[in-house]
């Protein structure tokens, strides 16, 4: 009797609860029951899941993001604009959001009674924002400002509208919304919680128009108001960059040096090193010990990849002491070790081309300007000044190069044909060397790459542990290898050449061998039908073609030596001015 008693009141008490939820799910109506329940849901049930998606987002976009540490750190990086890494999770948190609004929106006499309704429009038009679709995100903060004026969630979207025009440049709309919401904090009117972000939005907007003086106050207004330690080290990080623009190295290395204290990112360390390196000068004392740090990083293998940064960093402690030499050589090896850092690369070609320059060395210039110009961004200053220089430089090369030439192919010409014999076939071996070289090279390769293979294998089981050739199936993974490789060869010297026919000679000429290259060009006094050009540097005929052994032949070299001489002096005095 008990037993049914306690059925019968349990099930009234589900009927009732079902009763009691199932008129709440209305949104019709507004009273407690209904207010209660879409509160309760629309926080716990859609807009929860929407903000977790959103903060995992965010977390794992930060991770992705990365900085170009060349140049002056934005305080935020939300990348650039083709990409849009945010894509899935904002969209899935503008679902969650949009769900939240449709389903538990409870807006009677102008007011909203879903205290979830504000929040799930900011997480809307932060998702957009995300997503880079500004124009979204803006219309959707300037509802949230004008639909709940009476709430301080309108300031966070102040905030957010003005980080939206700051992203797509429109500074004459995002700066006056800072100086808006600054007044009102400064008045009372609005919370200090957003002081900060307001201070580092503007900040912000002045880095991104390389007004990076204006940036300070902001900067170290937002330092005073205590934020995280990352954003803390950012902000060391960024003001280091700008007072070594400004010429004040010392207060450019408390900054960094405040980096290293706090930074917990390798990255970020790394050059904070490098660039308190490059705030020495010739007053300092700490010369051997800044050079002793750099050199035991390039020691480092977590530096492997870092190569050309810290080599870039010692050429400009060489360049401040006057060491050109010495800077030669560091920016040399930064441009050769330079793997996957093209900006780091462009400068390090940059900064060697100028020097080149200034000796003046034009060839060596043009090479660097050309390889500076392969990896330069355009946004980069003077940009279109480099490039002008570089266009000025490589014409000037090709009329010097061509007047070497005709000058190498006329002294050929002037020697007998036994002399001339000798210095092609000089050439013919260097050739043949160099190929020689190239081929050791490959096999060098190909056989460290077996041999690396082999020894992760017999790593697996120690009976595997011994000497590779006293190991029969690595013996026949290798005769295999060398096999799709090289094919069949018999066993003796220069086996891996094709044409073992190398002519060696010894004599002396003072032709610049390095200009006798074909450039393939046709000669103005060659008969109607010409004999195929030779395109084989290990013939003869390959380097005789082109040599100027008829009086018209020698007449036509010279013209090309003196229009080539015309031009050049144009060059130098319209283009480079000397």
């Amino acid at each position: 009797m008990i037993s049914t008693k306690k059925y019968a009141l349990a099930g009234i008490f589900l009927l009732l609860t079902g009763t009691f939820f199932f008129s709440a799910c209305s949104t019709k109506k507004n009273t407690w029951t209904r207010r209660t329940y879409h509160n309760l849901t629309a926080h716990y049930n859609v807009y929860w899941n929407g903000m977790d998606l959103m903060r995992q987002g965010i977390k794992d976009y930060d991770a992705q993001m990365k900085d170009n540490f060349s140049l002056v750190l934005p305080v935020y990086n939300f990348g650039d604009k083709s990409g849009n890494k945010a894509a899935q999770f904002a969209d899935n948190a503008i679902k969650k959001a949009s769900k939240t609004i449709q389903k538990h929106s409870m807006f009677f006499n102008h007011k909203e009674y879903c205290k979830w309704i504000d929040d799930s429009y900011m997480l809307i038009g932060i998702s957009y924002f995300y997503k880079k679709d500004y124009p979204m995100a803006r219309r959707t903060f300037e509802f949230v400002i004008k639909t709940y004026n009476d709430n301080d969630i309108k300031y966070d979207a102040m905030y957010w509208l003005a980080m939206s025009n700051i992203q797509i440049g429109d500074y004459n709309r995002g700066e006056p919304m800072l100086d808006m919401l600054l007044n009102k904090i400064n008045k009372g009117e609005a919370p200090s919680k957003y002081e900060e972000g307001a201070n580092l939005a503007y900040a912000n907007s002045f880095i991104l128009q390389r007004n990076y003086d204006a940036a300070v106050p902001y900067l170290n207004r937002a330092l005073e108001l205590n934020p995280s330690v990352k954003i803390k080290t950012r902000i060391y990080f960024i003001l280091g960059q700008i007072y070594q623009k400004q010429d004040d190295p010392d207060r450019a290395a408390e900054m960094y040096t405040r980096v290293l204290k706090h930074s917990t990112a390798y990255e970020m360390e790394f050059n904070a090193k490098i660039n308190l390196a490059q705030c020495y000068t010739s007053k300092s004392t700490d010369r051997d010990f800044i050079v002793k740090k750099l050199t035991k990083m390039l020691k480092d293998e977590k530096n492997k990849d870092y190569l050309d940064q810290v080599y870039y960093a010692l050429a400009q402690i060489s360049l401040t002491d006057k060491d050109t030499v010495h800077a030669i050589d560091y920016l040399g090896k930064s441009v050769s070790t330079s793997k996957s850092n093209n900006y780091q690369r462009a400068i390090s070609a940059l900064q060697l081309a100028d020097i080149y320059f200034s000796y003046p060395n034009y060839p060596r210039a043009q090479a660097y300007y050309d390889s500076t110009m392969q990896f330069l961004p355009v946004d980069f200053a003077n940009y279109k000044a480099i490039k002008k220089k570089t266009a000025t430089l490589t014409d000037l090369v090709q009329q010097l190069q061509l007047i070497s030439r005709e000058d190498s192919l006329q002294a050929l010409a002037a020697m007998t044909e036994e002399q001339r014999t000798k210095v092609i076939d000089r050439l013919i071996a260097v050739y043949l060397a160099n190929e020689v070289k190239k081929t050791q090279e490959e096999q060098t390769k190909l056989q460290n790459q077996m041999f690396a293979n082999q020894e992760e294998k017999t790593n697996t089981t120690s009976s595997q542990g011994r000497w590779y050739f006293y190991n029969a199936a690595t013996m026949a993974s290798g005769f295999s290898a060398f096999g799709k490789k090289w094919g069949r060869r018999r066993l003796e010297d220069n086996w891996f050449l094709t044409d073992k026919a190398v002519v060696m000679n010894t004599g002396e000429t003072p032709v610049d061998t390095a200009q006798l290259m074909p450039n393939g060009g046709s000669d103005t006094t060659v008969s109607k039908k010409p004999e195929p050009k030779s395109t084989n540097p290990k013939d003869r005929k390959y380097y005789n073609q082109d040599i100027p052994l008829t009086p018209a032949k020698l007449s036509a070299s010279n013209q090309r030596v003196m229009d080539a001489y015309y031009k050049s002096g144009f060059i130098y005095f319209d283009g480079l001015n000397d």
